[in-house]
């Protein structure tokens, strides 16, 4: 077994959904692995975190941008924003310019710019991906189920309380973590997304967590882009049939500006409906998901309650549109680990502390056991040795007293950085 000079602390259980990998700026190219022997293995070629990402996306520039597999729609609603704009701000833009003012077109151009910003955004971020369980995690899981008598259909039964209502976790056999509240799995994207609302074709992602604000000021901006630039048209053709005979002369005159008045005629309405749909649903602090499912509906289920609202309506427009943005979870960049470290949960665990000669000694009572330690294991425990909940991690050797142990030997690490006196205690089989 090999271990991995660059400490990795992003491992999670399945049943601890909520913990979020550290952040690495590691850029290095090799890395050094030692054994357990001691022995150094220089050269050790790396690789990032995107390389081994297993849904149905798509990285570029080394991890930076992230977008779904589908994204032939996006391009289609890329060009035909493109297309009508650039057919305006040739046509109609001018005419309206000098006959009117020249504010509609600048403040059209702002409009623009800002409906591109927010499509590129939406589509090229993190929704908000739960990372999978590694395979020691699911290895580690399912022997924890094998303990408990449980088998691979029948899963421990998780809850969480929020505001006084207990929510069931589901658990996801694809990505073999238990879901938060709210998350939901993408057939299409093949993650779990938190916050999941819908996959949306038409901007070729998942609308999650991390990028509903800018989807939603995608779809509010594009209305009004839509309505603006149908009024300009409407405008031009009026004002050219003041000056021709007929209203036939006046299309002769600038056909461009029926096409572009048909364009936006024809799309404004769903646009319209779906800005006010989504504008209901922040106001009621829910999600597409589940308005369609009625997850707080009280025509359907009486004693439906969501512990999301706020309160207030703008309360719940300001959590989402204006909050801090959440963290992404993905670390596309991040160095991969292939020998991650796996960190479990126990309860009433006896509390030992290696001693020099090799045996077990109980730290509480300092009653010396006489069964030899391996030189393969050390135990350890936290810095409160009357916690019930002591932690455990593989492939590690570090200790909260200053020490690490390694093959029954004790050494100092009193210099080393980065060291918790007070985080938990580890041990390695």
């Amino acid at each position: 077994m090999k271990l991995l000079t660059i400490e990795d602390t992003n491992s999670r259980l399945p049943f601890m959904p909520f913990s979020r990998p550290a952040s690495s700026t590691n850029t290095q190219s090799e890395i050094d692995v030692r054994t357990n022997d001691g022995a150094v293995i220089s050269g050790t070629s790396i690789t990032k975190k995107w390389q081994h990402h297993k849904g149905r996306n798509r990285f570029f520039c080394d991890g930076r941008i992230f977008m779904s597999q589908e994204i032939s729609l996006l391009c289609l609603t890329l060009f035909l924003i493109i297309v009508v704009m650039g057919l305006y701000f040739g046509f109609d833009a001018p005419f309206i310019g000098s006959e009117v003012s020249w504010a509609i077109p600048v403040v059209v151009a702002i409009l623009f710019l800002v409906v591109l910003g927010t499509l590129l955004k939406t589509s090229f971020s993190d929704p908000g991906i739960l990372p999978r369980a590694t395979a020691l995690e699911v290895a580690e899981f399912d022997r924890q189920c094998e303990e408990a008598g449980l088998g691979r259909s029948n899963k421990p039964v998780k809850s969480i309380t929020i505001k006084g209502l207990n929510f069931k976790l589901k658990y996801c056999n694809t990505c073999r973590i238990y879901r938060p509240p709210r998350t939901s799995h993408c057939s299409i994207c093949d993650n779990c997304i938190m916050s999941f609302d819908h996959h949306c074709p038409f901007v070729g992602n998942c609308v999650g967590q991390r990028n509903y604000r800018y989807f939603y000021f995608f779809i509010v901006s594009l209305t009004i882009l839509n309505l603006l630039v149908m009024g300009s048209s409407v405008a031009h053709l009026v004002m050219l049939a003041k000056e021709k005979s007929s209203f036939v002369d006046c299309i002769k005159e600038s056909p461009v500006s029926v096409f572009i008045f048909a364009a936006c005629f024809l799309s404004i309405w769903s646009i319209i409906g779906l800005a006010g749909f989504h504008t209901y649903l922040l106001a009621t602090a829910q999600t597409t998901n589940e308005d369609i499912k009625g997850t707080f509906n009280t025509k359907l289920r009486p004693t439906a309650q969501n512990p999301f609202s706020r309160g207030n309506i703008f309360a719940n427009f300001y959590a989402v549109l204006c909050g801090p943005e959440p963290l992404s979870l993905l670390d596309a960049r991040g160095i991969y680990n292939p020998y991650p470290n796996v960190r479990v949960k126990l309860a009433d665990l006896p509390v030992f502390l290696p001693t020099v000669n090799g045996t077990l000694q109980d730290a509480e009572s300092q009653h010396i056991h006489q069964t030899p330690i391996s030189t393969n294991q050390v135990y350890s425990t936290t810095a409160s040795a009357n916690s019930s909940r002591n932690q455990f991690e593989r492939n590690t050797s570090r200790a909260s007293n200053g020490r690490y142990f390694d093959n029954g030997k004790i050494h100092n690490s009193a210099n080393e950085n980065n060291f918790d006196r007070h985080g938990p205690v580890e041990f390695r089989v």
